[in-house]
């Protein structure tokens, strides 16, 4: 990262005190130093984990926390929704299957290498948030050859597909969570009355389904069919983040949150109710104000005038006496 650094800190100097650009780039070079910052998490929940030569940051999975520099996935089977997330980044995510393994995951990394790939994306952000400051960029590609995509295939008929995946894929026959894509092949005579569960559980689990034929009605619209070749599709489909399914609200939670509801309508229908009575009642009230106002006005203009009529004083001294 020294060289880009150096860039960076160069630019700086030339950026007058007030820039945005320069605040925000003084800043990540601020968080990227120091130790490294580690997340340790299971796909439940974070780890408390003891960590030698880093600083251990509670962060959960999918480990979307800024201030990370390394995330370690604990899991026995990383799914292709694992892989996804992990290829997205922009920090390094490892997986392990027993937390035995997070100090040594640690010790391997490059921080340098970890450092500069972080500086890069945010010094990318910034340039895209400040287009005219010139803020320096790292010549190199950021992103490494996607790999192989795990395909499972499920269906009738499939010797020919998995003969025609297996020249670009990683191939396993069957429903397999740990793919990237799964892959439903149509019979002869198009899907089955059946089928449309089969296909609903296939997309649920992987979270990418590519068929073969136009799927039945009730499916979700993320569902692509193959119109072209089958490879390219499969790899269209790898582009996009695999679906994830919506949770599910327990009826206890719904009810709860109905009857929290009904109280906060009935307190908005009297604040509205309580506002109309003192908007009419300040309508009627208003007029009499208005009128006490404009003859107290009219009091002292009277007043007023009798003093500055002349002879008024003479005639005063003569009632007086």
């Amino acid at each position: 990262m020294g060289d880009l650094r150096n860039r960076c800190n160069a630019w700086l100097r030339s950026r007058p005190a007030d820039c945005p650009a320069r605040a925000e780039v003084e800043r990540t070079l601020k968080r990227l130093t120091g130790p490294l910052r580690v997340a340790v998490t299971s796909p439940v929940a974070a780890l408390e984990v003891p960590l030698s030569g880093a600083v251990r940051v509670r962060c959960a999975w999918p480990l979307t926390c800024p201030s990370i520099d390394v995330g370690i996935l604990v899991t026995p089977q990383v799914t292709g929704r694992m892989r996804a997330r992990i290829a997205a980044g922009p920090c390094p995510i490892y997986s392990c299957a027993t937390v035995a393994e997070v100090q040594a995951i640690v010790d391997a990394v490059d921080v340098r290498a970890v450092r500069e790939r972080l500086l890069a994306v945010q010094l990318a952000h910034v340039a895209r948030r400040f287009p005219g400051a010139g803020v320096p960029s790292s010549p190199r590609p950021l992103t490494a050859a996607a790999p192989r995509p795990r395909v499972c295939v499920v269906g009738r008929n499939t010797v020919s597909v998995l003969e025609e995946l297996r020249c670009a894929c990683d191939v396993v026959e069957g429903p397999d969570k740990a793919a990237d894509v799964c892959v439903a092949v149509a019979g002869p005579g198009g899907w089955l009355p059946g089928d449309a569960e089969i296909l609903a559980r296939s997309f649920a689990a992987v979270g990418r389904l590519v068929v073969t034929a136009p799927p039945p009605p009730g499916l979700d619209p993320l569902v692509v069919t193959a119109r072209g070749g089958l490879t390219e599709t499969v790899f269209r489909a790898c582009r996009r983040p695999p679906a994830a399914p919506l949770p599910t609200v327990q009826a206890s939670h719904a009810s709860l949150a109905v009857r929290t509801l009904h109280p906060r309508r009935r307190v908005w229908q009297e604040q509205l109710l309580l506002s109309v009575v003192v908007a009419v009642g300040l309508s009627r009230v208003l007029p009499v104000l208005l009128a006490a106002a404009v003859a107290g006005a009219l009091f002292v203009l009277r007043r007023r005038a009798r003093r500055e009529l002349p002879g008024r004083a003479w005639v005063e001294n003569l009632v007086r006496g």
